[in-house]
């Protein structure tokens, strides 16, 4: 499932498997919406359904990773995170990319 077109090619993305979803997050939407947005598609459930994402990270750390407080603009290069999240691996990248990988 993509609702865009754009993959990711980081090494922190690379899996045996491809992404079950690859999404960008949205002008205004913070890191940690995204996230739960792209998850919320690929089990297919209401965003109100799934665990809260606290229990796999903390939410205001990845909002901060990737604000521009602590990476700079959007322009200096890269960075990710990944972690675990639904029972899914979720790979963030600073450029607003966030990839779902099934569990393997």
């Amino acid at each position: 499932m993509n609702l865009n077109d754009e993959r990711t090619t980081s090494d922190a993305a690379e899996s045996a498997n491809d992404p079950a979803g690859v999404y960008r997050q949205r002008d205004g939407e913070t890191t940690t919406e995204a996230v739960v947005r792209a998850m919320s598609s690929v089990v297919g459930s209401p965003e109100t359904e799934l665990d809260p994402i606290y229990a796999a990270v903390d939410p205001d750390a990845l909002d901060a990773l990737f604000d521009g407080r602590w990476c700079g603009t959007s322009d200096d290069g890269g960075g990710y995170i990944v972690f675990d999240y639904e029972g899914h691996r979720v790979c963030v990248e600073k450029d607003g990319t966030v990839a779902v990988y099934e569990p393997e």
